[in-house]
């Protein structure tokens, strides 16, 4: 960990000439583009990071901004803050743009053309999205209405989308990596000779994603279960608020939706195995 810890900081400090041959001019209009929609904490960075180690795309985020800045600034110019592992990537790629709203795909996206989207336990994402603060402690008011029909109103919007998709669970994601990007790489169109090396690489990658994850700001508290529990949050609440959040999130889940992506959830919690 300390070797990983010392790359992370060099790869910092050195992050001017990690930018110094990007060529801003090649990014492409939005029309043919890929988008990748999340609720948050559910397995976003850990995504990007593998998809960047597999096809060096770049991966940025367009939520960063204001809505209207967004519009104003789209295609991104400055990719700074986007090249997570620090790879030589290849700005004549097309780029995967994440979005936790769909509001910016609407605006960014009017064709629709490809779509990938990671569904978690609704349990762990909104157990997860109530502990704002260092110590991880839940604040369960914070799964109000609102939230949950935030992570339920991304799910109808995939279901929606009229062009090209492709959906994922965060379970496949840490259990089963590879698998998992396997299936991503062949919506892409990308090969999949790095499989192998990103596989034999997991656990230092891994690492590396965490540590990103805890530098950044908005991740208060950082990760918690480090992406390697998927059953965490649930198991660690009161077993009561758990049967409150089923009832609250299947009253507000359409049959559709519910049956489709979300019942398998509604189980008993395994016991923790080491």
């Amino acid at each position: 960990m300390r070797n990983i810890c010392s790359l992370f900081v060099v790869c910092v400090l050195a992050v001017g000439s990690c930018y110094a041959n990007f060529n801003h001019n090649v990014l492409r209009s939005a029309e043919n583009e890929t988008f990748f929609l999340s609720f948050p904490r559910t397995g976003t960075t850990w995504t990007l990071n593998s998809i960047q180690y597999l096809t060096r795309r770049y991966t940025p985020r367009i939520d960063y901004f204001p809505l209207s800045e967004s519009i104003s600034r789209f295609p991104f110019n400055n990719m700074q803050d986007f090249n997570f592992l620090f790879l030589d990537l290849d700005a004549s790629k097309p780029p995967i743009y994440a979005v936790h709203t769909p509001e910016y795909l609407d605006k960014l996206c009017p064709k629709k053309n490809n779509l990938i989207m990671v569904v978690r336990d609704y349990r762990e994402a909104l157990l997860r999205s109530a502990k704002y603060n260092q110590e991880g402690a839940l604040n369960f008011e914070q799964i109000d209405r609102d939230r949950i029909n935030t992570y339920l109103n991304l799910l109808v919007y995939y279901e929606n989308w009229p062009g090209r998709k492709l959906i994922y669970r965060y379970e496949d994601l840490v259990l089963r990596p590879w698998v998992c990007m396997k299936k991503i790489l062949k919506f892409l169109g990308e090969p999949i000779d790095r499989l192998g090396e990103y596989q034999a690489n997991i656990d230092d990658l891994r690492a590396r994603a965490v540590i990103g994850y805890h530098a950044k700001n908005e991740n208060k508290g950082g990760s918690i279960s480090n992406g390697k529990d998927i059953h965490h949050h649930a198991r660690n609440c009161d077993p009561k608020l758990v049967r409150i959040l089923d009832k609250s999130v299947k009253t507000l889940a359409s049959p559709l939706i519910w049956k489709k992506y979300l019942a398998r959830y509604c189980i008993d919690i395994p016991p923790e195995t080491h």
